[in-house]
């Protein structure tokens, strides 16, 4: 195996361990989503009506699927090309914002439920991990422009 790819492999490794509940969201938005595009109906339950005023499960389905793919190909290669790192911090917000329109839509129900238990955590997780892909990017632009800026410099010496 290449030395570049030994690097790279070892790099993947260190991110997935210091980013794994944004590869667990990921997974589960796929997977939510999936489980909507399946021939049963889902929102018939009261705790759902939120969701049927949105739009179709089709539809809402093929929107959590999307996400959460673009998500996975994106913390698989964060790191590769510079907007990625912008890309992370987006995808995570999208996914915060979901989340936390489940949790609005099950506590307008006036049902207490497991849902309880999942959907604030998800939204919660989401938001921190907004927050840690943002600084990521920031980093990354920081680091960026001082490069730039010396490089500059340096031709002016």
């Amino acid at each position: 195996m290449p030395h570049r790819l030994l690097l790279a492999r070892g790099e993947f490794r260190r991110a997935f361990a210091t980013r794994m509940s944004e590869w667990c969201n990921a997974i589960i938005m796929f997977g939510w989503g999936a489980i909507l595009l399946l021939p049963d109906t889902l929102f018939a339950g009261p705790s759902w009506s939120f969701f049927t005023q949105l739009a179709r499960e089709e539809v809402i389905g093929a929107a959590c699927v999307t996400l959460g793919a673009m998500r996975l190909l994106v913390l698989a290669v964060n790191g590769a090309w510079r907007p990625m790192y912008h890309l992370r911090s987006a995808t995570a917000t999208l996914s915060l914002t979901f989340w936390f329109a489940i949790t609005i839509g099950f506590a307008g129900s006036g049902r207490i439920s497991t849902w309880l238990a999942v959907y604030p955590v998800l939204f919660v997780f989401d938001g921190i991990n907004a927050l840690r892909a943002a600084g990521d990017a920031a980093r990354v632009d920081r680091s960026v422009e001082a490069m730039h800026k010396a490089m500059a410099d340096g031709r002016g010496a």
